[in-house]
């Protein structure tokens, strides 16, 4: 009887288990994404050696868990790429699609030799988990300013426009195009790498670096814009004069509006240099291109193919020299203003400020901005006497902190004067207003009493 007994209950969990288990069959199971290939060329002319990524926070950076490769350089491939997402990044770009850009930056044009800052276009569409490669998804001047508009109106109206000049497709590579086409590329490409250098200078500013990105942005923004409002095109862009100006515009807008972000800081008192200088480098551009193919005959306007090669020679030229003489020789650059602001102190008294205890005091000064010249003669610490007290100075640039450690004890009930030297300055330069002290009596107890402190911005 009680094995019965127990069989039946056996059985009846095991039953019981089935039921559930049917149950959760039938519940509908998430599937995670499988990973993608995406592959294409990085074109102007072809950009080498560039960062070739899937920018899916669109803040133009490359992030380490964003997917991405370098633009190749070898012959016969040169800028094409292909790198794969895993299924956890694919996950991560459908959950911020609207705002991701495949990105090309900081290549060099294989033909021209010159950098190129910044080509996006919009990520290849189909995307969705199901593993499907992507190939031909290529990254050009025109991607790049289609990819800048806002709506899909907007892009499509441009795309229009471009087609009318003999553009078979808005990521085409361009080795076999109209004329009219390669001088409006290579118009286009003159304006990012003119504009970026007028801005970002020689690199060494983080501040222009950042900015020369969003001017780039704004740009190819700009630009899309004045083309897409264009009433005739063809004619905007097959007049040399015509086109040199209306980039030129594009720029002007494009770094007035920059400068008006209260997130970048840059000085734009040369504006007009650098917009002349733009001008100036473009029409160059599509004159070269110009004179080269009327010379066999043809014309901008022309719909007759021509191979890319044929006007490269020509167009590297203008690009080379145009550029160097126009923003070098003309002080384009656009600087960061200049920083006239004198650093500040606080200064601190830590620690046990006596004899009796084991712990060494510190006097820690902390600056209100990066500082050069901390040592142990700009850092000095004195008895009431005159007498220097030996000690170690450090300093943190990462926290702005100076530290002066005595190297032993000090004596109690004794007055000391930590000095700041005004000969420390900031990074541009500028000294402290003057020499910052602060005074304080050892006591037999821990800490300090009847703290004086000279100077200003004293805290202890």
């Amino acid at each position: 009887m009680k094995e019965r007994m127990i069989k039946r209950i056996a059985g009846s969990a095991a039953a019981l288990a089935l039921v559930a288990g049917l149950a959760a069959c039938g519940e509908e199971r998430a599937i995670p994404p499988a990973s993608t290939t995406i592959s294409g060329v990085a074109a102007g002319s072809k950009i080498i050696s560039a960062s070739v990524f899937l920018d899916i926070n669109g803040d133009g950076v490359k992030q380490a868990t964003e997917p991405g490769t370098t633009s190749s350089s070898t012959a016969g491939s040169e800028g094409s790429y292909s790198f794969t997402m895993t299924g956890a990044q694919v996950a991560d770009y459908l959950a911020h699609k609207a705002a991701a850009k495949l990105t090309v930056k900081d290549g060099t044009d294989a033909t021209t030799g010159l950098k190129i800052g910044l080509l996006i276009a919009d990520p290849p569409a189909g995307i969705d988990g199901s593993g499907t490669a992507k190939s031909d998804a290529n990254v050009t001047p025109l991607t790049t300013l289609a990819a800048s508009l806002p709506t899909q109106a907007e892009k499509d109206t441009l795309t229009t426009k471009l087609k009318s000049l003999g553009l078979a497709k808005i990521d085409d590579t361009f080795e076999n195009t109209t004329p009219a086409i390669i001088a409006l590329v290579k118009s286009i490409e003159t304006v990012l790498t003119t504009s970026q250098k007028a801005v970002e200078g020689d690199g060494s500013n983080a501040n222009l670096v950042t900015a020369a990105l969003k001017v780039a942005q704004e740009a190819a923004k700009q630009v899309a814009t004045a083309l897409k409002d264009t009433a005739d095109i063809k004619t905007t862009v097959t007049n040399t004069a015509t086109l040199a100006t209306t980039l030129a515009t594009a720029v002007q807008a494009a770094i007035t509006k920059v400068d008006n972000d209260t997130t970048v800081t840059l000085a734009v008192n040369n504006l007009a240099n650098i917009v002349s200088s733009i001008q100036s480098a473009t029409q160059a551009v599509a004159e070269a291109i110009k004179t080269q193919v009327e010379s066999t005959g043809g014309s901008l306007a022309s719909t007759t193919n021509v191979k890319e090669s044929a006007v490269i020679t020509a167009v590297a030229q203008a690009i080379s020299t145009k550029i160097n003489e126009t923003i070098d020789s003309t002080n384009g650059f656009i600087q960061a203003p200049a920083d006239t602001t004198a650093p500040t102190v606080n200064i601190t008294a830590t620690g046990n400020l006596t004899d009796v205890v084991l712990t060494l005091p510190s006097i820690k000064a902390v600056f209100s901005e990066d500082v050069a010249g901390v040592s142990a003669s700009t850092f000095t610490l004195k008895s009431a006497a005159g007498a220097s007290v030996s000690g170690t100075v450090t300093y943190s640039s990462t926290t702005r902190t100076a530290t002066f450690t005595p190297t032993a004890k000090l004596a109690a009930g004794t007055t000391f004067t930590a000095t700041i030297s005004k000969a420390i300055t900031d990074k541009a330069g500028n000294p402290l207003a003057a020499d910052v002290k602060l005074t304080f009596t050892t006591t037999t107890a821990t800490g300090a009493t009847g703290g004086t402190a000279g100077g200003t911005g004293l805290n202890f």
